[in-house]
């Protein structure tokens, strides 16, 4: 089988979308399957974890025709004559169309783009999930909730981008990665026939790290985009409430809000407390993991995964968390971590306090975390899923 990946970027792992694209491949490649990836935006020196990379810079134009980036998919399908394509981004809806009119066609929702102009189903302003489908109350959301951009460009072609594009992906296969994506495409007026569940998968040989030291402060760690959904300001006010017992955070990530966070953590007295790492990976990462007594996601965006968690639990650690999105789906509220309602900095601030005073309980948690990972988030079982849907996607495709 040959497969076609069509992917915004490649190979500069951005985000956890990203590098899924990027992982998955080799595992594909051992199961027999060839594979050739469309890009817009490339990493040069990565290019070679595919088989066949090709660049196509206009597959992302919002709106409006695309002659030449639709002239070269056509030469591509031609050329590789791929079974199925897996779509991991919203390319410009000719584009997809063209895909659909040609090949099976699966699209990899790993967010919200095709069913909120924003893509991200939060209203900012109030700091609440957006439960609203698409439509045109979205363009004076912009203004009164503050979920987009409010230049009238932009925020009109983000707009006809998404309502665009429910044309071809009526006609297409829908990979959901959590329950809860499937139920924002499903109240977007998706078909429920048409949407698979398939959750993230996690590497089986993550080493379980020892817990962490109990003779010193434990630490906690934050891992992630430092934004205003990440809900970092609020992780540091509940830390900050805890005065009484030892604890150190670590900080790792980057983004816009990092100087508002270095500043707040100021004004509430935790510089001697508060570590910013910047953004880890590879070596450092794992011993940032390995030096955490738990890991924090204090997302107030509605997590379409949350990737963070599960990564902490296959480790051995619990996870401290809001209940926003598809988190959920695999934290379990006293066996594997805890978790409080989205935007309760007071019960954050509890199940913090409650964890750092129990090293016992965190061992046990992080015990339990990674054999439900194990079990339940195999590539093996992620790869046999895979393999279901795209066969169902060849089989219907000509319905």
């Amino acid at each position: 089988m040959r497969l076609l990946h069509v992917a915004d970027r490649f190979g500069w792992s951005v985000g956890g979308g990203d590098r899924y694209l990027e992982e998955i491949l080799a595992p594909l490649r051992q199961r027999g399957v060839e594979d050739v990836v469309v890009y817009r935006n490339g990493n040069p020196a990565r290019l070679g974890l595919a088989e066949r990379a090709i660049e196509i810079a206009g597959l992302m134009q919002f709106t409006g025709e695309v002659p030449q980036a639709l002239a070269r998919l056509e030469q591509v399908i031609r050329d590789t004559r791929p079974d199925a394509a897996l779509v991991y981004c919203l390319p410009n809806p000719g584009f997809g169309m063209a895909l659909v009119d040609s090949v099976p066609t699966i699209l990899v929702a790993q967010d919200y783009e095709a069913v909120c102009p924003a893509g991200t189903q939060w209203w900012r302003l109030q700091n609440t999930a957006c439960d609203r489908t698409v439509g045109m109350t979205c363009l004076v959301h912009a203004y009164t909730k503050g979920c987009y951009t409010r230049r009238p460009g932009p925020l009109v072609s983000a707009y006809q981008h998404v309502v665009a594009s429910r044309a071809w992906l009526q006609r297409a296969q829908i990979l959901a990665i959590s329950a809860f994506v499937k139920r924002r495409f499903v109240t977007a007026g998706y078909r429920d026939e048409q949407i698979h569940v398939l959750r993230y998968p996690f590497a089986s040989e993550t080493a379980m790290p020892p817990p962490a030291d109990e003779l010193v402060e434990p630490t906690v760690l934050f891992v992630g985009r430092v934004s205003r959904e990440k809900g970092l300001t609020h992780l540091l006010q509940a830390l900050a409430s805890i005065t009484h017992r030892g604890w150190k955070l670590l900080v790792a990530g980057d983004g816009p809000d990092l100087p508002k966070c270095r500043l707040l953590a100021s004004r509430l007295g935790l510089d001697g407390r508060v570590e910013f790492a910047g953004w880890l990976s590879g070596t450092a990462l794992e011993a940032a993991f390995a030096a955490s007594a738990l890991v924090v996601v204090p997302s107030l965006w509605p997590e379409p995964y949350g990737q963070v968690g599960p990564q902490a639990m296959v480790r051995g650690r619990p996870v401290v968390a809001y209940a926003s999105g598809a988190i959920p789906e695999w934290l379990s509220d006293g066996e594997t971590g805890l978790s409080v309602a989205p935007g309760d900095i007071t019960g954050l601030s509890m199940a913090l306090e409650e964890l750092l005073a129990d090293a016992r309980r965190r061992v046990a948690m992080g015990q339990r975390a990674r054999a439900w990972v194990l079990e339940a988030l195999t590539w093996d079982r992620h790869l046999r899923g895979l393999e279901l849907i795209v066969a169902h996607a060849v089989r219907t495709h000509s319905l």
